[in-house]
Formats: C-alpha cells, sequence, structure tokens
C-alpha cells in the first residue's frame, strides 16, 4: 500500500487555576463584612460591569485568535498538469478566496516517472493551503512518498475512480532480485485517468469539492466549476461520437496508459510496454507478435485490411514511426498529457490535447 509521509502538529496549552486568597472571577465563601446596603448595591453592580467587559475582552481576544488560527495563503498546489488545468478553470476568477494555483511537477520536456521538486518548490507546498493529486490507485507524483508533507493538506481525487476502472499492469518486463523471491517483476497501477474524459470530469468534481471544504463557497468557484463543464461537455461529445459511430473495435497500443482512453471508448485493446528505447529489430519483432494476438490466426489480414488499430505514444520510440506506418496502416499518436507544452498558458491545455486525441483517432476512419 501507498503510504505517503505526513506531518502532524501538535498543540499544547495550560490552564490557569486560580489559588484561595488570589485574585479571580470566582464566588469565595466565608466572612463578609457588614456594609451598608447602598454601598453593598454599587459593589454588587460594578462587579457585574466588570464582568460584562472582561467576558467581552476575552470574546475578542478568541475571536482574535481564531481568526489567525484559521488564516489561509489562498494558494492550491497540483501534483499532475491535467488536474492543474481543472484546478486552474475553477479559481481563475481573481475575486475569490484562491488567489494562486501552483503547478508542482515535471516541466516540459522531463521525465515525468523520474522527476524531482526542488527545495524550492518543497517549500512551497508548505506554504499552500490545499494540495491536489491523483492519490493512492493511481498515483502518479510518486515523489511524494519522498517528502514531508502535511497529510490534512492533501485532496485526493482517486476516489473518482471505480475499481473496475483502473489499469493494473500485471506482466511488467522489468526483471529484478531482491530478497528470497529471487528475480521477479512486479504489478503496478497506471496513473494516467485523465485519458477517459468520464473519469476525469468526476476527478474535477472533486477538485471542485475538495476547494468548497478548505475555503466555503464562493461566486469563484461556483462559476469556476460551471464553467468547467462546459469544456466537458465538448470534449464529452466528440468522445460519445466515436463511441456511437465505431463500437467493438480491436486496438493495439504501444503503452498500457493508453487503455484508459481505449477502454472508455468500450475497445478491446492489448499493449506492448514500449516505455523505454529499442532498436528496430526488437520494436519489429514485438509488432509482428502483437499482429498475431490482437486478432487471432485471421488478424494478418485484419491488420492489412485496415481494421485493427495501433496507438502509440511517447518520444522514445519517436524514431520508430516509418516502422509502425509500414506495419500497421492505421495508426495515431496519443498524447499521455504528462507535462505542460510552451502554448498551455491558459490553463484550457488539457482539454485542447484530449480534444486533438479524439480528432487523431476519428481521423483514422475516415
Amino acid at each position: 500500500m501507498h503510504r505517503w509521509k505526513y506531518l502532524s502538529r501538535q498543540l499544547s496549552g495550560q490552564k490557569s487555576v486560580g489559588k484561595p486568597g488570589e485574585r479571580g472571577l470566582g464566588i469565595a465563601t466565608g466572612w463578609i463584612p457588614r456594609v451598608p446596603a447602598s454601598r453593598f448595591a454599587v459593589a454588587v453592580l460594578l462587579t457585574l460591569c466588570s464582568l460584562v467587559v472582561y467576558s467581552g475582552c476575552e470574546a475578542k481576544r478568541s475571536t482574535d485568535g481564531e481568526a489567525t488560527a484559521n488564516k489561509l495563503h489562498q494558494r492550491v498546489a497540483v501534483t499532475n498538469y491535467p488536474l492543474y488545468c481543472m484546478v486552474s478553470s475553477i479559481c481563475r476568477d481573481p475575486g475569490g478566496p484562491v488567489q494562486e494555483v501552483i503547478y508542482v511537477g515535471p516541466p516540459q520536456g522531463s521525465d515525468s516517472h523520474s522527476w524531482m521538486p526542488s527545495t524550492a518548490q518543497i517549500r512551497d507546498l508548505q506554504k499552500v493551503d490545499l494540495i491536489i493529486c491523483n492519490g493512492p490507485g493511481a498515483v502518479f507524483a510518486n515523489w511524494m512518498d519522498k517528502v514531508t508533507i502535511d497529510e490534512s493538506k492533501l485532496g485526493t481525487t482517486t476516489d473518482a475512480i471505480k475499481l473496475e476502472e483502473f489499469v493494473v499492469v500485471k506482466d511488467y518486463q522489468l526483471v529484478h532480485s531482491h530478497g528470497p523471491e529471487g528475480e521477479h517483476s512486479h504489478s503496478w497501477v497506471v496513473a494516467h485517468s485523465w485519458l477517459s474524459p468520464k473519469i476525469a470530469r468526476r476527478q474535477a468534481k472533486l477538485c471542485h469539492e475538495r476547494l468548497v471544504s478548505t475555503y466555503g463557497d464562493s461566486s469563484q468557484l461556483a462559476n469556476g466549476f460551471a464553467e468547467l463543464q462546459k469544456k466537458f461537455d465538448v470534449l464529452e461529445s466528440a468522445h460519445e461520437k466515436i463511441m456511437t459511430d465505431h463500437s467493438d473495435i480491436v486496438v493495439a497500443s504501444s503503452t498500457p496508459e493508453i487503455q484508459y482512453l481505449t477502454r472508455s471508448l468500450g475497445w478491446s485493446d492489448r499493449y506492448l510496454q514500449w516505455t523505454e528505447p529499442r532498436d528496430e529489430a526488437q520494436a519489429k519483432s514485438e509488432l509482428e507478435a502483437m499482429r498475431s494476438r490482437v486478432g487471432g490466426k485471421d488478424n494478418e489480414e485484419a491488420v492489412v485490411a485496415n481494421e485493427t488499430l495501433f496507438l502509440w505514444s511517447g518520444d522514445a520510440i519517436e524514431e520508430l514511426a516509418p516502422l509502425v506506418k509500414s506495419n500497421w496502416p492505421k495508426n495515431a499518436t496519443i498524447d499521455l498529457i504528462e507535462t505542460p507544452e510552451s502554448d498551455d498558458s491558459d490553463f484550457d491545455g488539457y482539454f485542447k490535447r484530449m480534444s486533438a486525441n479524439l480528432e487523431r483517432i476519428g481521423d483514422l476512419f475516415d
């Protein structure tokens, strides 16, 4: 089970207890001197006034203390780019409780699997009110296990993923040895849930709920979330059209991450594990083996007749494009949307790039 280290803060306080004979507001029992009734009444009145003033001061000090304790930084951090686009869309009105959304994740061109935040970025995480991430089950920011994070600030979104929707890789090819087990490999759960528009929409809803839980409801969050829903409406419309027009499609893909997209379309998908560079001879052998897997003995003819698709992704295999295109006529590249691009400054990058993915798939049927 994935575990995060978290920072627990212990608060301590000390109550002062009055002793007999000390000045205080308690009622003392014992001898009371005999005084005239008028003087006694004045004394009682002054005491009551003092109580009112004292309690008023105490209430003010308590309120001020609570305000200080509850003071927020008005900053939110997000650890993967698609969720960053969603949160930024919700909070884009500058007049609300969230004044800044910061992205603490792999930059353009970096390796998302090995990336680690800088010391300055880790310090930034300590100065935010909320850290939104995928979370357990589909962990994208593996580095979170290596830094100190206040668990109370975490807003996870994997509750949006149903158990049967997780993509689990059971036959991972990285073989290694440790302990008494000898050589073996570990299964892992794919993090790229945002490649399914339906799951991404549910994650966006959880982002909104986490924000409201932290800052309270506001026009900024309500209006921003309403606008975000419109973006998902457009994206899901294109997604539904492909599903309706093209059912029972057999797909081969270069990496298991793409299964979130193909499953969302209701397609059958078998995958390679082209996550690292490979030479042309090795890739050709793997493609030929895949051709025989996706459709049985008649598959060779099916591939040639353009009845199956090959979806592929990753800079590591970019040089294999000619080989893929010659062996699989119907093929398209899929953007995994792991990092920002240089022109993603308007917070719509996720939606533009997912729409482009769907457009490239749709073009295969023209």
